[in-house]
């Protein structure tokens, strides 16, 4: 009876670890070379605004087709301060060539 009680309590355990362990996964982390074209039309769209900042790294990237959405953290262009603020950009795709549509500032 002690042995049953203990087997239940021990399946009943390792599947609280299990379940417990499966919640915390990270998604795998953006390649450089998902983000370049991307990267290539925020700069782009930076100097055509004359807006004085760099991306930083990106936090998100959703790609589709012809529009994409990517969330970024932008530092100023001379990296004297170290502040990170977050932009949400919208893309679409312009003869073959990824284009910032707009952003918003998080």
């Amino acid at each position: 009876m002690k042995i049953k009680n203990f087997s239940g309590i021990l399946i009943l355990f390792v599947g609280i670890i299990l379940l417990l362990s499966a919640c915390g996964k990270k998604e795998a982390p953006i390649s450089v070379q998902d983000t370049q074209p991307f990267k290539s039309a925020i700069q782009d769209y930076l100097k055509s605004k004359n807006y004085g900042m760099d991306v930083s790294s990106f936090d998100d990237l959703a790609i589709g087709n012809d529009t994409s959405s990517a969330t970024c953290k932008m530092e100023e262009a001379e990296k004297l301060y170290n502040l990170k603020v977050t932009w949400q950009f919208n893309f679409e795709k312009k003869d073959g060539k990824w284009t910032v549509k707009n952003h918003t500032v998080k």
